[in-house]
């Protein structure tokens, strides 16, 4: 009973008129071509254009700051802007990482953080698509412990500063 939609290609937008008159068309969208845009993020952030980055500009990037990410699951710390290369265990002595709760690891915490503070250990604080906030550090936990649970034990690692890039229906 419900309403038919067909998604289709057209080999040019000259023959929309033609589709648009046939009787069961009662609208056409169009579908934009999707990309993914890692680069530039900082700076469209930042200003709104990418490049532009006048808070860096003015010295801050995040000196002091402790972000928490609560994801599906923990950040990557053996990817390049999360790895500390002289010891890669999590606490007061790694270079990014306090805490990474649960331990399995999620692609999207590892976007989410890299975008937030990622800084590869390769090219500190130089990297071309370094996080807005490179040089703060990490706690990363798990949605599945609960939001207030997440919050508590973020909070106990001294995070003011969370992002949760998922939701609830």
């Amino acid at each position: 009973g419900a309403p038919a939609r067909i998604r289709f290609t057209a080999s040019s937008q000259s023959v929309l008129p033609e589709i648009a008159r046939l009787d069961g068309v009662r609208w056409i969208e169009e579908v934009a071509e999707q990309m993914e845009d890692n680069g530039n993020t900082a700076g469209t952030i930042q200003s709104g254009t990418p490049g532009n980055t006048p808070i860096w500009d003015r010295g801050i990037h995040g000196e002091g700051q402790i972000i928490g990410v609560i994801d599906s699951g923990a950040v990557d710390i053996a990817h390049c802007f999360f790895q500390d290369p002289t010891n890669n265990t999590p606490g007061p002595t790694h270079r990014k990482v306090l805490e990474v709760r649960p331990a399995s690891n999620s692609g999207h915490a590892t976007f989410v953080a890299a975008i937030a503070l990622g800084d590869d250990f390769n090219n500190l604080g130089a990297a071309a698509n370094r996080g807005n906030a490179w040089a703060a550090r990490l706690v990363s936990g798990g949605r599945a412990e609960g939001i207030f649970n997440a919050l508590t034990s973020n909070n106990a690692q001294g995070v003011r500063i969370h992002t949760n890039s998922w939701h609830d229906n």
